[in-house]
């Protein structure tokens, strides 16, 4: 699968993976907000590391610049 998230994008959800993490970490809501939390921690990091976002596929997103 070829990156379809741009640099932009991807810092967005690098700084929303470590707030999400943060989040988590502190135990905010409790056992189900930690759970949440961490879900959409390792969502976001991994989305944002990877520039792959698997939701974008189908509906023909691309946020990375064109060449």
């Amino acid at each position: 699968m070829q990156p379809n998230v741009g640099s932009v994008d991807r810092w967005i959800r690098i700084l929303l993976g470590v707030v999400f993490a943060v989040l988590a970490l502190l135990g905010v809501g409790g056992v189900a907000g930690i759970i949440i939390f961490a879900i959409l921690a390792i969502a976001a990091l991994a989305t944002g590391i990877t520039q792959r976002c698997s939701l974008y596929a189908p509906f023909h997103i691309n946020t990375r610049p064109k060449l």
